[in-house]
C-alpha cells in the first residue's frame, strides 16, 4: 500500500506535466531524495498507485472516445474533449514510463465498444 506521501507525489507528478523531482519536493521528499526519484518510482506501493491511477485514467479516455465519436458535438464542446483525451494519454505514458512527445498512438476503436 502507498504512503500518504507516496500517493501525494504521484499526484503532484500528473499536475505538473511530468516533473518527478518537484513532485516529490511538493510531497514533502526531503531535496537529497527527490534527486534519485527512482527511490519513489521502483517501490511497491508508489507502482500500485500508479496502477490504479493508470486504471482510471484509461477507463476515462475510453469514455471520451466513446463520446468524441457517438455524439454530434460543436466545435468548442469537440476541442476541449479532444484537449482532455491528449492530456489523459499523454498522463497515461507518463505514468507507464513511457515516452509522451513524438510517439504515434494507435486506438482500436473495437476495442473501446466492445467493452461498453
Amino acid at each position: 500500500m502507498a504512503t500518504i506521501r507516496q500517493k501525494k507525489a504521484i499526484t503532484n507528478l500528473v499536475e505538473n506535466g511530468g516533473n518527478i523531482s518537484k513532485a516529490m519536493r511538493d510531497a514533502g521528499y526531503t531535496e537529497a531524495t527527490s534527486h534519485t526519484p527512482q527511490k519513489l518510482t521502483e517501490s511497491v506501493g508508489a507502482k500500485k498507485e500508479i496502477e490504479s491511477f493508470v486504471s482510471k485514467m484509461e477507463k476515462e479516455r475510453d469514455r471520451l472516445i466513446v463520446a468524441l465519436v457517438s455524439k454530434d458535438l460543436d466545435q468548442e464542446r469537440y476541442q476541449t474533449m479532444i484537449d482532455g483525451l491528449d492530456k489523459l494519454t499523454k498522463n497515461i505514458q507518463l505514468l507507464n514510463g513511457g515516452v509522451t512527445e513524438r510517439q504515434s498512438l494507435k486506438i482500436e476503436f473495437d476495442e473501446v465498444f466492445k467493452n461498453k
